[in-house]
């Protein structure tokens, strides 16, 4: 019986070194904290520059953010509103700037997860390159590797697009504050949204370069004459790597379930700003309000499109056409006992441990949670319009005076 490979963690895996941009990016902005040996494998310390850079913009920005909300809920709305509009405006400025101080502090207890994780990306990898080969992987890289660098580079230029416009900003360049915290805000969550989604593409690089090994061998001369061992070995790599995935959900979970939340928040605070207020801001012409929620609404939205997507496509892919190829292998007739169990202990693998990026045990990330949260969005939406309704706003009981009086 063939088994997984304990080797020791030498070198980077190939997760490690497309997502390393990413990593680096997180270090400066002080949310990961870790540090690397001399063949580049990631490892958090407590005692370490990072460590400390870490924990001093965490101080650093905590206050920030607290003193960023204060400035923010002392200035003026936009316009004439209820109290109950003046506590959800109060609430956007405090999600506003969240990340910058929840963000790191997350992060720090879950750095040690994701060196576990990368650990056993690297034992996975050597098992992956002795069944599937080793040239395959490099070459698999090589195309990653380019489609990853141009996320890379649409992240740097989205975030300096994002910069230059809240520069112009009359409403945050008064106070600095507010705008270093809430330019670190934005580049922390859209990292992280960028950092799930290279890992899904990675991912899915695997998955399909397993799958396309299979086919080739199925289709090759000797494609039904696969030994035992060499069943065993697909199979128990199929296992490895459905754990992995399953993984995902693991590795940050809080980090991924404090990003879900926040940007459903953003989405629903957005929504209501504009079926509220969208009309009276184009009539009084106060179109930068307005921009900043439709800009707020598009980049959320597709955040979370993003991260229910690529769950999905982590755990759906290439899933049906592996069953397909293992029911094609059962079908011939020239199998030997032996061969004959180890294929159908591979499908009851590919049928029972399918790769779910599952958060923890509480709910999976999928297109489904995109459905709930939808459902969710609308459920809230109503009752804030609702709730709304019941309140008057100053200017309307200014205009009930006013006309008791005549």
């Amino acid at each position: 019986m063939s088994t997984v490979d304990n080797v020791p963690v030498t070198t980077r895996s190939f997760f490690d070194q497309l997502c390393g941009p990413f990593f680096t990016a997180f270090r400066i902005l002080g949310i990961c904290p870790y540090t690397r040996n001399r063949n580049g494998v990631f490892s958090k310390r407590t005692v370490s520059a990072s460590s400390a850079y870490t924990l001093f913009s965490a101080a650093a920005f905590g206050y920030a953010s607290f003193a960023a909300i204060k400035t923010l809920s002392r200035q003026p709305p936009p316009l004439d509103m209820s109290n109950f509009n003046r506590i959800l405006l109060k609430l956007g400025y405090a999600t506003l700037v969240a990340p910058s101080a929840i963000v790191p502090v997350i992060m720090w207890f879950e750095t040690v997860k994701l060196q576990e994780y990368l650990q056993e990306w690297r034992q996975f990898q050597d098992n992956y390159n002795r069944v599937i080969g080793e040239s395959d992987g490099t070459f698999r890289i090589a195309i990653v590797k380019k489609r990853v660098n141009r996320i890379y580079q649409s992240i740097l230029l989205f975030l300096l697009i994002t910069g230059v416009a809240i520069l112009w900003s009359p409403s945050t360049i008064s106070d600095v504050f507010v705008l270093v915290c809430t330019i670190k805000s934005i580049s922390t969550m859209v990292f992280i949204t960028g950092f799930w989604f290279v890992g899904a593409i990675v991912i899915e690089a695997t998955i399909d370069g397993y799958k396309k090994k299979l086919q080739t061998d199925l289709d090759g001369q000797d494609g039904l004459r696969f030994s035992a061992r060499s069943i065993e070995d697909y199979r128990l790599l199929w296992l490895q790597m459905s754990r992995l995935v399953h993984g995902v959900g693991d590795y940050m979970s809080a980090t991924v379930t404090f990003c879900i939340f926040h940007t459903t928040v953003v989405v629903v605070l957005s929504v209501y700003a504009l079926a509220v207020w969208g009309a009276t801001l184009v009539r009084l012409r106060r179109y930068e309000a307005l921009a900043s929620a439709l800009v707020a609404l598009a980049c959320n939205a597709t955040s979370l499109y993003v991260y229910c997507d690529c769950g999905y496509s982590q755990t759906k892919k290439c899933v049906d056409n592996v069953i397909l190829l293992i029911l094609k292998l059962k079908s011939s007739a020239r199998w030997t006992t032996s061969n004959y169990i180890q294929i159908t202990l591979f499908l009851n693998a590919v049928n029972q441990y399918q790769p779910n990026v599952n958060v923890i045990g509480f709910y999976e990330i999928n297109r489904g949670l995109l459905g709930s949260i939808l459902s969710l969005l609308l459920t809230y939406l109503i009752v804030l319009i609702q709730l709304n309704s019941s309140f008057t706003t100053p200017s309307t009981v200014e205009d009930n005076n006013n006309t008791i009086m005549t």
